[in-house]
């Protein structure tokens, strides 16, 4: 109501775009402009030895790791961090600061399923005579009383 200025936007030849930064809602800023930090407080959120993984992958690739820290963020969306937290300890431990290597391990992890044990006795196990009996008691019933 006043006609005070609010903001000044310099002219950009057609077809481009400028915006300010303080101008764009939080949730269009993509995680990649936030910047590397942003993307290993996600990483630390995971876990302890994907914390690390992500610090000595950027250390390692340097400013070409963002892309890679962010796919690696995302897995979180695929697998539980348990299994990143494996993956991440073995690919430190390898020197594996790649992502496709690191997608693999977790595929693996996840696969590995904890081996139960048999057991011989319970109370819903039914001996095997009981269903011989049952077998038995069924076919002596007639075609006629089946109906």
């Amino acid at each position: 109501h006043r006609f005070e200025q609010i903001a000044a936007h310099s002219r950009v030849e057609p077809g481009r775009f400028h915006t300010h930064q303080a101008h764009i809602h939080s949730a269009k800023i993509s995680s990649v402009e936030r910047g590397v930090e942003y993307l290993l407080k996600k990483a630390s959120r995971i876990g302890r030895d994907a914390s690390r993984w992500a610090e000595a992958m950027i250390h390692a690739r340097g400013i070409e790791g963002v892309r890679v820290l962010q796919g690696f963020v995302h897995l979180a969306k695929t697998y539980p961090s348990s299994v990143i937290n494996q993956a991440s300890q073995v690919a430190v431990k390898g020197n594996l600061f790649r992502l496709r290597p690191l997608k693999e391990l977790c595929k693996r992890l996840e696969g590995k399923q904890e081996t139960l044990t048999f057991t011989h006795t319970h109370p819903i196990i039914r001996p095997l005579s009981e269903y011989q009996n049952l077998i038995q008691d069924a076919s002596r019933i007639k075609p006629k009383e089946r109906g």
